[in-house]
């Protein structure tokens, strides 16, 4: 058994391929030794061997037997490899080890990491890795190289028979046992290791024409003996593999709509579905147009969605026949840049100001009160959505219950519910990317950005952050090295190859405390506006801030910090107006939230979870 598996927080968990596919995966970030483990959920992949399709459960509908358990490293959101996928290992394939084209269904699985890295199964195998470090690279695995054992014309090392055991027990090859370098091999290249009934994949240590008479040739990683190896098996489609996986596609589909139906008896709201062209909101849509109970759709536009993604959401409109609503976030990114600074993965200002902020205002308009909204969300996409269970509440948009009833969901069981249903899917997952949201997302991988950018959308967003770094002091490794997508970025993420790119400096306002007798004064780095700070001051209890002198009551210090930074870095998201009960403020003047006075109860219920304050530039 894996010895690192359920054990207790505190211990660093396991990231590496357990052999008994344990029901339960813990994961541990790639670049801290030691923190608490996450556990995301069950990692469910078997595999039918008799039909060579991958499995959902432990039985196939079509043959009707029993699948083998896939092993499959945690946190194990494994999806179908599609058009893109399929063609770059395929390319890289035959670039490093010289085999044909594989097909059938391949299976990835996305592993954590500094960048993109995948295992590839094929044939109910580990295959490979897919991984991104500045160019795609492709490495078998012993598993790998023996379904393609008698194709491989590049990439090997053949070593003497003698040396097999030694292989086997996890010794490195060392020279005087190499028979052959394949003429592509460089010292430092993936190779595999071809000795008598054993196959072993390692680092080169050697290149191609040199002569080693001592020392290492080849650092070994693992190697597999005869009674391990498989060779290729047919290759089935994926409609093979949705009818294989029916009985268990049909149960999902039931206790989806069963959710469906029991949450919105539960709360009686008025039930919207976000739409937001990915994978996991059209799964939910036909689920909730499968449960029968009346919604209204509606899709959030930000600004910096693909274009091809607003096509996509058109025709689905169309072909469902649903009047959707688009609601618009306008220049909201843009302009929210100029408050903010670029976005980052630790400073996520860009969700709330251009996704949540125009949420909550398109409720406030259209309905009195809260509402359900179904929100394609899933456990394995992290784990503050795993914590977040299937039914929530968020704090940013107020008036709104979310739930999802694809919580429990894997990417391939979304897929295979979706290929089943023969609903169209968004074109960017068949260009190479997982997931579909803003094209200049922080969150998405350099292996993904690379692919946005092969398309020409990133050309201008790229211009914006070399001005940006060149106006700080930095330089053109802050951008093209993925520096940008933190504010303070980790010290692994500022290593590149020309040496350590420093973290910009965050400027902005920013205000002291002093004490000032029993009260305290806010003492801000630059002058304010002090009529805009005067309306928004309406909203503490009367005479508890004197806005001329910035002075106020001790006991309302935080509220008055906020009060001050939302004066001056509002960008107008609308989500304070949310929880307003009075209906006492508005979208006015600069594109801001301004105060009604006659309607301000005084009441503070306004003050919470604000971008202005919030990502303030301490």
């Amino acid at each position: 058994m894996c010895k690192s598996m359920h054990m207790s927080p505190g211990t660093r968990a396991c990231a590496h391929h357990c052999e008994e596919g344990a029901k339960k995966f813990y994961i541990t970030s790639p670049h801290r030794r030691r923190m608490p483990p996450v556990y995301l959920g069950r990692v469910r992949l078997w595999w039918c061997l008799r039909c060579n399709v991958p499995l959902i459960s432990d039985r196939c509908a079509l043959c009707m037997g029993e699948g083998v358990r896939v092993p499959v490293t945690p946190p194990g959101d494994v999806r179908p490899a599609l058009r893109w996928d399929v063609a770059t290992l395929n390319r890289l394939l035959e670039d490093r080890y010289g085999v044909p084209p594989v097909e059938g269904c391949i299976v990835l699985n996305r592993l954590p990491g500094r960048d993109r890295v995948e295992e590839v199964f094929v044939d109910g195998v580990r295959f490979a890795l897919l991984r991104y470090d500045g160019r795609w690279k492709l490495s078998l695995t012993p598993e790998g190289a023996s379904l393609v054992l008698d194709d491989i014309k590049r990439g090997y090392v053949i070593a003497d028979k003698g040396a097999s055991d030694s292989i086997l027990k996890g010794s490195n090859l060392m020279a005087p046992g190499v028979v052959e370098v394949a003429e592509n091999v460089k010292r430092g290249d993936e190779v595999v290791i071809l000795c008598g009934n054993v196959v072993a994949t390692g680092v080169a240590r050697v290149s191609h024409g040199e002569v080693p008479v001592r020392g290492v040739a080849v650092k070994v990683r693992k190697a597999v003996t005869a009674e391990k190896m498989r060779r290729r098996g047919r290759g089935a489609s994926w409609e093979e593999a949705v009818k294989a996986n029916e009985k268990a596609l049909r149960a999902l589909e039931e206790r989806g709509i069963r959710f469906v139906r029991d949450v919105a008896e539960r709360h009686k709201l008025p039930v919207l579905v976000s739409f937001s062209g990915g994978k996991d909101s059209m799964a939910t849509l036909l689920l909730v147009m499968k449960s029968g109970v009346p919604f209204r759709a509606f899709f959030l536009n930000t600004g910096i969605e693909f274009p091809e993604t607003a096509e996509y959401v058109e025709s689905i409109s169309r072909k469902y026949g649903l009047d959707m609503d688009v609601v618009s976030a306008g220049d909201a990114f843009w302009e929210g840049l100029k408050k903010f600074g670029p976005p980052g993965r630790d400073y996520r200002w860009c969700c709330k100001a251009v996704k949540l902020g125009p949420t909550v205002r398109y409720i406030l308009e259209r309905y009195s009160g809260s509402v359900l909204t179904f929100i394609g969300q899933r456990r394995y996409e992290s784990e503050a959505r795993m914590r977040k269970g299937a039914v929530w509440r968020n704090e940013w948009v107020p008036n709104q219950i979310g739930a999802s009833p694809i919580q429990n969901w894997t990417a391939l069981e979304v897929f295979l519910y979706l290929f089943r249903e023969g609903a169209p899917i968004n074109p960017w997952y068949e260009r190479g990317l997982h997931r579909i949201g803003c094209y200049l997302c922080p969150a998405s991988d350099m292996g993904d950005l690379k692919i946005v950018e092969e398309h020409g959308l990133l050309d201008g967003w790229y211009s914006y952050l070399r001005e940006y770094a060149l106006s700080r002091g930095a330089d053109e490794r802050w951008v093209r090295g993925g520096v940008w997508r933190w504010s303070s970025p980790p010290p692994w993420a500022r290593e590149t190859d020309s040496g350590e790119v420093p973290a910009l400096p965050r400027e902005g306002l920013r205000v002291r405390v002093v004490a000032h007798g029993d009260a305290v004064r806010l003492v801000p780095s630059r002058p304010l506006n002090i009529d805009r700070l005067r309306n928004m001051a309406n909203v503490l209890p009367p005479g508890a801030m004197d806005a001329e002198t910035l002075t106020v009551r001790r006991d309302l210090k935080g509220a008055a910090l906020q009060v001050v930074h939302r004066s001056e870095n509002c960008v107008g998201c609308g989500i304070c107006m949310g929880r307003c009960p009075a209906g006492a403020l508005y979208i006015g003047e600069g594109g801001k939230v301004w105060v009604r006075e006659e309607r301000c109860s005084h009441c503070s219920r306004c003050l919470g979870p604000c971008p202005a304050f919030t990502f303030r530039r301490r």
